[in-house]
Parts: C-alpha cells; sequence; structure tokens
C-alpha cells in the first residue's frame, strides 16, 4: 500500500516564563520543573498539505507521528500528546494566547525524551477525522514535559529541514466509480 510523509507546516513552542513572547520553532522547547519555566511544543499540519498528498477517495489504513529528539533528558517521563481545540499561527502564538486542549492522549502516552533519536505514536483515528474533515485541525501540542529539578538543559527537536516533526500516512486508493459485469 502507499504511503506519504507530510512534514509539519508550523511548529512553535510557548513558554510560561515570558507568556506574552512569540518563541520560535519547537526545536528548542525544553521543559523544566522548575518554578514558572514549563514549556509546550506545537506542530500543525495544512489541509492543503493533506489533501494534496493523499487522494481522495482513500481508506486511511495507519498514520504515525514522528518526533525527532536531538538532544536527551536523563529523567524525562512520559509526554502527552493532544489535539488543540483552536487555530494558532506559529508567528503570534504565546503562552497567554495558545489554544486549549481537551480530550485524551492521542499519541498513547509513548513519548519520553530519555533518548535521543525518533519517537513516534500512533495518531491513526485523529489524522481520519482530518482526512474526512470529521474534525478540525488546529494541530497538536505536547504537555506534561517536566525533568527533575535542577535540570537546566533544553530538548531540541527537529526543524527546518534537519529531521523535522512528520506523519507518515499509509492508505489505499480507493475508486470513485464502480464496474459491473
Amino acid at each position: 500500500m502507499p504511503t506519504i510523509n507530510i512534514i509539519a507546516s508550523q511548529d512553535i513552542f510557548a513558554r510560561e516564563d515570558q507568556p506574552a513572547i512569540v518563541q520560535g520553532p519547537a526545536e528548542d522547547f525544553g521543559g523544566m520543573n522548575q518554578g514558572s519555566h514549563r514549556r509546550k511544543p506545537f506542530w500543525k499540519w495544512d489541509n492543503s498539505d493533506i489533501f494534496s498528498n493523499v487522494p481522495r477517495p482513500a481508506t486511511i489504513i495507519s498514520a504515525t507521528l514522528y518526533i525527532y529528539c536531538g538532544t536527551a533528558q536523563a529523567n524525562s517521563n512520559a509526554v502527552q500528546t493532544k489535539v488543540c481545540d483552536a487555530d494558532f499561527s506559529d508567528t503570534t502564538l504565546t503562552w497567554n494566547n495558545m489554544p486549549a486542549v481537551s480530550g485524551s492522549d492521542i499519541g498513547g502516552n509513548v513519548f519520553n525524551y530519555s533518548a535521543t533519536g525518533w519517537k513516534n505514536a500512533i495518531i491513526t483515528a485523529t489524522f481520519f477525522g482530518w482526512f474526512r474533515q470529521s474534525a478540525n485541525n488546529y494541530g497538536i501540542v505536547q504537555s506534561n514535559i517536566y525533568f527533575d529539578a535542577g535540570e537546566n538543559a533544553i530538548t531540541r527537536l527537529g526543524h527546518d529541514g534537519t529531521n523535522d516533526a512528520y506523519i507518515t500516512v499509509e492508505y489505499q486508493p480507493n475508486s470513485p466509480f464502480m464496474i459491473f459485469i
């Protein structure tokens, strides 16, 4: 079956200790359990990228989210990945205006940044909603990113053509026509 990789079109992070400042790409987000130093990375895939890369009609077989961790944190915990409840822009997002999130963890709580390399989670149901337009595609956010108190390192995630976050979609093209013999 065909597969396609769709690279995130937007990525940014928000910092609790700088709540009104637009930060920049999610590559340098870091998450520390030191007072108000929490940070949240956000990613979004434009609908036009989804619709132009996966033919319609098609059956979505699987969708897997991949995020690269370039600098590991020894005591990182499992990270939750959730869908955003409202849209955001990577040119304006701050801690003060970041979208709310709801629902359960779409990544199965499998993200852990205690080792470098690619991290992945099956997000087929979420991608299917985006593809069928039965769910709003406002992007995703990771939260509950904490490290032991006293750690002062940044977790670096891939960005700008080097290890960008992406979704691999496996699909079965469906013919829009039925042939009866």
